[in-house]
């Protein structure tokens, strides 16, 4: 898990974003890699995490990692209640943790002035997203991408595993089941259909 959504979860908020104790932070998008910018957020000290999915699920899981508020997508206008939490003035950091043009141009859309929108999930090759370049200048946005969570593994591994062994972070909470290898198809089938978050198996 450290070598892959743990990494790439909370150094888009710790490493890429550089989140600051006064920052509110939303993420989109709640499975692994979403979950751990959840947890970066937290790490850093945020004063506020939003979580936004449209699995209600996922979005009760946040909470063990950090977020504040919740906000179910597929009921709400994810700007509109964005801006209701902040009071009409957006965040100042949106971690985009899905992947998809829509969800990119969202993150971005929600930002307060001199924020940032971090694109952390993987995009298929060959998307494109449209984003207004006078409001780009005008409020001093930035859009800007997380490649592994900006990290240096060889320094930012032991730094995360220290961070678990005293407390910081959670890595406990993202297993969900302990398998048998003769149960991965099943596994797979649970991924496939957005159960769960992580498996461990034995063998």
């Amino acid at each position: 898990m450290v070598g892959c959504a743990v990494t790439t979860g909370v150094g888009a908020a710790v490493n890429t974003a550089g989140v600051r104790p006064s920052d509110t932070v939303l993420v989109l998008g709640c499975g692994g890699v979403g979950l751990n910018a959840i947890q970066g957020a937290r790490l850093a000290g945020a004063r506020r995490i939003i979580a936004a999915d449209i699995s209600d699920e996922k979005l009760e899981q946040t909470r063990v990692f950090g977020a504040t508020d919740l906000i179910n997508s597929a009921r709400e206008n994810l700007a509109d209640r964005v801006r209701q939490l902040t009071d009409g003035r957006g965040v100042e950091i949106a971690i985009e943790a899905i992947g998809l043009p829509r969800t990119i141009e969202s993150a971005y859309e929600v930002l307060a002035r001199g924020g940032t929108a971090v694109v952390a999930g993987q995009v298929a090759d060959g998307m494109r997203i449209s984003i207004d370049p006078f409001v780009m200048s005008d409020q001093e946005l930035s859009l800007i991408g997380s490649n592994y969570g900006s990290s240096k593994p060889d320094t930012d591994f032991p730094m995360l595993i220290d961070h678990y062994m005293n407390s910081r972070i959670d890595l406990d909470s993202l297993v969900t089941s302990v398998i048998g290898l003769q149960d991965i198809n099943e596994a797979f089938d649970q991924m496939k259909r957005g159960i769960g978050i992580r498996s461990v198996i034995t063998y």
